[in-house]
């Protein structure tokens, strides 16, 4: 009886330790494959802006929306439609916005976002306040439509971010994002310049550059 109780004891602390640890294992390995996926569209950014003499892309309809998904249509103003060639994204041939009916491109979801989004929403935020060569302040949005180098410092222009609801409180889809940032303490944040960080939650994006 002794035995089993010692047994039972040693169990329950190597689970105690364990636990955590592999949980911790998963949360890195969610956040390494999000960040590989946003890095490919920083990637396909890239390649759009080479071949289009660095113009940064826009539409007849406007410029790119806030939040994109992995669920599209024809709408101009996703990233599938405007640069999803580069991504190997088939063209969507409807222009209905209920996700049942809509083209799917798993580059935008990962298991954090899909696993916590709690309705049809965006997994990534965009449109900051980026600064211009020709000015000191903040520019509202990025210069879509004009020349990529209008940017004063690419690398430091936040292009998308992982989205939650923290992050767009007051957004019409806020209700259908996950709760709280994915990662915990921090989203890994697309730059116009292609490259991924891991930006802490506490960090105001429009004043990072």
């Amino acid at each position: 009886m002794i035995e089993l109780l010692t047994v039972i004891a040693i169990v329950g602390v190597l689970a105690a330790i364990l636990i955590p640890v592999l949980s911790g294992v998963k949360t890195r390995a969610s956040s390494a494959q999000c960040s590989s996926q946003i890095r490919q569209i920083g990637a396909a950014f890239q390649m759009y802006l080479q071949d289009n003499n660095n113009l940064l892309p826009t539409s007849h309809l406007g410029t790119p929306f806030s939040g994109q998904g992995p669920y599209y249509n024809r709408d101009p103003r996703r990233i599938q439609t405007l640069f999803g060639s580069y991504l190997d994204v088939p063209a969507s041939d409807t222009w209905s916005t209920s996700e049942d009916k809509m083209t799917y491109d798993a580059t935008l979801a990962w298991s954090g976002w899909s696993a916590n989004r709690r309705g049809p929403g965006p997994s990534l935020i965009g449109n900051w306040p980026v600064k211009l060569t020709n000015s000191e302040d903040y520019a509202s949005q990025p210069p879509w439509g004009k020349s990529y180098l209008l940017l004063q410092d690419p690398s430091k222009a936040p292009m998308y971010t992982e989205a939650d609801a923290v992050l767009v409180p007051t957004a019409g889809w806020s209700k259908f994002l996950p709760e709280k940032p994915v990662h915990g303490n921090y989203r890994n944040t697309l730059f116009f310049d292609g490259h991924v960080e891991q930006i802490d939650v506490s960090v105001d994006l429009r004043a990072v550059n």
